[in-house]
């Protein structure tokens, strides 16, 4: 994943890897941010396929308490677009992807 825009900011482009593995409906794999030379996995929870569809969780451990965020989007060839919402915000961050290797 190339870009993350926050609503209400500038453009912010993050190195975010999405290791997605699908088996029937099921969705599992991790979401690796890389923030200067560190890369922190997070495996994917609940994670379903519905045709193209997908949606899935992850929970960031942070000082003040976890944060949860909700993935869903749409397998479009070899690209993925979609928002990722953190819990209880009114709306999301869109994203695309694209499959590498």
């Amino acid at each position: 994943m190339e870009q993350l825009l926050s609503p209400g900011t500038t453009a912010k482009t993050a190195t975010v890897t999405l290791e997605l593995k699908s088996q029937g409906s099921q969705l599992t794999g991790s979401v690796i941010a890389s923030k200067g030379k560190r890369a922190r996995p997070t495996a994917i929870q609940d994670g379903k396929i519905d045709g193209e569809r997908f949606t899935f969780l992850t929970v960031q451990h942070a000082k003040k308490g976890d944060v949860k965020f909700t993935w869903q989007g749409t397998l479009n060839g070899e690209q993925i677009s979609g928002t990722r919402s953190r819990d209880g915000a009114k709306r999301g961050v869109p994203f695309t992807a694209k499959r590498q290797g």
